[in-house]
């Protein structure tokens, strides 16, 4: 995994094979690398992002990597780290993650994060399978 300069500094637009193989290369070297849980969580905003800016939709196989590879990493006390799961959720249409963080009691989560989650709730309940949900 490169550091998350490179991927700050990647073209907004990738093509599905570029975004695939960024995408597999972070995914795989998760908990080898000694990279902070953060910086991963970032890298994993900045191609999501860039996924979202293709206008294509991730296949099943890449979304259930991403999302075991977040839930792994769930923090329900950093709201940072949450913001960030949220907005990959609603990037890249992460059922299965977005259910995770809605079935969290407020006695698991910091004050701000319950919060946090609730806005979220509201806002993508009914479109977070998918990313381009009113863009059409």
């Amino acid at each position: 995994m490169k550091d998350i300069s490179y991927y700050e500094s990647l073209p907004d637009l990738l093509s599905e094979e570029k975004l695939h193989s960024e995408f597999m290369g972070v995914l795989d070297s998760c908990g080898h690398e000694g990279y902070e849980n953060g910086a991963i969580v970032k890298i994993i905003v900045e191609l999501s992002d860039r996924q979202w800016n293709s206008y294509s939709y991730m296949n099943d196989f890449l979304k259930a990597r991403v999302e075991d590879v977040l839930l792994s990493l769930w923090d329900g006390t950093d709201l940072e780290y949450v913001e960030d799961v949220i907005a990959i959720s609603a990037r890249l249409g992460l059922v299965r993650l977005f259910e995770f963080l809605s079935s969290r009691q407020d006695s698991e989560l910091s004050g701000e994060v319950a919060a946090e989650i609730k806005s979220a709730v509201v806002e993508l309940r009914e479109h977070i399978s998918d990313p381009y949900s009113g863009m059409r």
